[in-house]
């Protein structure tokens, strides 16, 4: 009995707990049913990182790996921790290394993949960090590693140890370079032994594509050796050496061979002293510019120039299928009046001037010729009728009203040398393109709209400005002046350019520079002037106008009233010194034009996209980003398609026999 009573105190007892919720069921349960969390302390296994396809420019990587699980190697990771940095990733170095994440442009990492599978990431910039963030992601400039890390991270934050490949090194991430070199052969056998024959390279410029196969070619030569060669656009990987090879047996001739043949890989032509287009030049080579199309026909055509009689002359090339020689021009525009200073560089292209556009609907581009010995500067317009095998000869003191020929000439009784540069413009005051020309003595550079040219016409430009009225051109040209804290004009128009947009408004910017400017020069900062094309059509007629920097710097930079200045060491011996292009972004996406300049030792690129917030202000370049030492005497600088990639090559040439390449 009592048994009994015992029996249903311990039932009541119990129930009574059970109904009160107060029954402990996690203890001394041996049913198999213990629901009690077990803590998670096993982390994702290391990760065995690789390092694939590099990109240079914007920069980026592409890392692979094998996806891990959440305990070792078993199950799913939850997400991905990918770092980076410029020095070796430690478990010590981990919390201040930098997250990929952080870089505009890159993409977040996808969810982790079931253990076993293939993972890949791109790195990708440009970055948008400010210029002195240790942690923004750039191309480096000569020798440097970047270093990456994965690393797998599990629902309870458990994460993946470093293991001895869970870290890799990248060392490519930094300009990729190549050369072209003049052989010592052809100094000797080409060039004569000249003791200039160093200097072949000391100008040069890309003359758009010459042979129709989709790239620009190049044009190197010196005045110093009479001689120029021109290079057809190839893929240079790393150095190639021009050497005296005529043919395919190497057959060499002499300094009067066809060098029309590969050497290398190149495909190029070369005219020297000795293989005279006309009896009695010298100083050929002067003057290397590209003309556009000037006879509608889809090929670039070019010009050097060079001396004959006391007076310039420009050989003209038309471009054709397969390319040419140049021993054979077909125009000669004879008899120009050069500079007082004996120079013969006065010509450049006009672009679409007059609008007009060739039986296949292709544009028909003009080009000038300046005659500073006599203030004056002449526009020939192109023509259709113009073939490869056109041999013309154009006498500039004895032309006819017949001709296309669009003269202007200063209205001033002093000398001013007017038409000393020029350059052709974007359409900046009208719907036609236009043309930039200096007038070297008065300190000024004019812009002027494209007009139609019926037979000759002669108009007239003051370049006094006292002298200004409305019945000469002076009321259709725009005029650029330095700023007037300068204590010296002499060399405002160094180099100008009016056909790129910088900031992005669909309008290019008219570019001058002036070298002596520069802080490293003693000027005042100004040696880049950018003005904003898009008010240049309000200043027709008006005075000259100049940049005002406005505000606090930002690096190098200034904003000004009508556009933007930067501080640049140029190199005031020599005119193309600066160039631009869009050197991180691919083709196909949106992109900003960055800037290049040079000067006797080293190669800039000011990326248009940094500020001290790292914020974007298109046409404001405030930092040498990315700085390429040029230990060979740096002249000069372009940027195009001359070899076969998704981004223009830097190309920049220099006094030492040697073009530098920078992919």
């Amino acid at each position: 009995m009592r048994y009994f009573v015992y029996r249903l105190l311990l039932i009541a007892f119990t129930a009574l707990f059970s109904l009160n919720g107060c029954s402990d069921n996690s203890s001394n349960d041996n049913s198999g049913n213990d629901e009690t969390p077990v803590s998670d302390t096993q982390a994702p296994a290391a990760i065995e990182l690789h390092a694939q396809t590099v990109d240079t420019r914007l920069p980026a990587v592409e890392l692979t790996w094998k996806a891990v699980g959440d305990d070792g190697s078993v199950g799913t990771a939850d997400h991905y921790d990918i770092r980076f940095a410029r020095t070796p990733i430690t478990e010590a170095s981990w919390e201040s290394s930098c997250k990929a994440a952080d870089i505009t442009y890159t993409l977040p990492p996808a969810a982790p993949a079931a253990s076993g599978q293939d993972e890949h990431f791109e790195i990708k910039g440009p970055d948008e960090k400010a210029a002195t963030d240790p942690c923004r992601f750039i191309t480096l400039a000569s020798t440097g590693s970047y270093y990456f890390a994965v690393r797998a991270v599990d629902e309870a934050g458990n994460i993946s140890p470093l293991g001895p490949q869970s870290v890799v090194s990248v060392d490519t991430l930094h300009t990729k370079t190549a050369e072209i070199i003049i052989g010592d052969d052809f100094k000797n056998d080409v060039l004569g032994g000249s003791a200039f024959s160093d200097f072949i390279t000391t100008a040069g410029t890309l003359v758009g594509d010459v042979d129709g196969d989709g790239l620009e070619d190049l044009l190197f030569g010196s005045y110093l050796l009479d001689g120029a060669c021109l290079v057809y656009g190839t893929e240079i990987p790393v150095s190639v050496t021009l050497h005296q090879q005529c043919d395919d047996e190497n057959n060499v001739t002499g300094d009067g061979c066809d060098l029309s043949t590969k050497s290398e890989g190149l495909r190029y032509t070369c005219l020297t002293g000795s293989d005279n287009i006309l009896a009695g030049m010298t100083k050929f080579a002067s003057g290397l510019k590209g003309l556009g199309d000037i006879n509608g026909d889809g090929f670039d055509d070019f010009g050097i120039s060079g001396e004959l009689d006391d007076h310039g002359f420009v050989a003209v090339y038309l471009g054709r299928a397969g390319g040419l020689t140049l021993d054979l021009p077909n125009i000669i525009i004879k008899n120009i009046a050069s500079a007082a200073s004996g120079n013969y560089f006065s010509f450049c292209e006009a672009g679409n001037f007059t609008s007009r556009r060739s039986p296949g609907d292709l544009p028909i581009d003009a080009f000038a010729v300046g005659e500073p010995g006599l203030d004056t500067l002449h526009v020939i317009d192109g023509n259709a009728s113009w073939t490869a095998a056109t041999q013309l000869t154009i006498e500039l003191n004895n032309t006819t009203t017949s001709d296309a020929i669009l003269t202007i000439k200063s209205a001033d009784a002093i000398a001013t040398n007017l038409g000393y540069l020029c350059a052709s413009t974007k359409p900046l005051l009208g719907p036609n393109p236009g043309l930039l020309f200096l007038s070297r003595d008065a300190y000024q550079v004019i812009l002027m709209e494209g007009q139609t040219i019926s037979g000759h016409e002669t108009l007239y430009l003051h370049l006094d400005l006292d002298d200004v009225n409305s019945s000469c051109l002076d009321s259709k040209v725009v005029r650029f002046i330095t700023n007037l804290s300068l204590s010296t004009s002499a060399d405002f128009g160094n180099y100008f350019l009016g056909e790129y947009d910088v900031n992005g408004d669909g309008m290019a910017e008219v570019i001058i520079t002036q070298p002596q400017a520069s802080l490293d020069n003693g000027g005042n900062g100004l040696a880049v002037q950018i003005f904003d094309g898009s008010q240049l059509a309000s200043e027709i007629g008006a005075d000259p106008i100049y940049l005002t920097p406005q505000g606090t710097p930002i690096g190098n930079a200034r904003y000004c009233d009508r556009g933007w200045v930067m501080d640049a060491s140029l190199n005031p011996q020599f005119r193309d010194t600066i160039a631009l292009l869009e050197w991180d972004w691919p083709s196909h996406a949106t992109h900003t034009m960055d800037l290049v300049s040079i000067n006797e030792d080293n190669l800039s690129i000011h990326l248009d996209q940094d500020r001290d917030d790292g914020s974007i202000t298109p046409g404001l370049y405030p930092y040498e980003d990315i700085q390429v030492a040029t230990p060979m005497h740096s002249a000069w600088v372009k940027a195009g398609t001359f070899e076969r990639t998704d981004r223009p090559t830097v190309i920049y040439g220099t006094i030492t026999g040697r073009i530098g390449l920078i992919h």
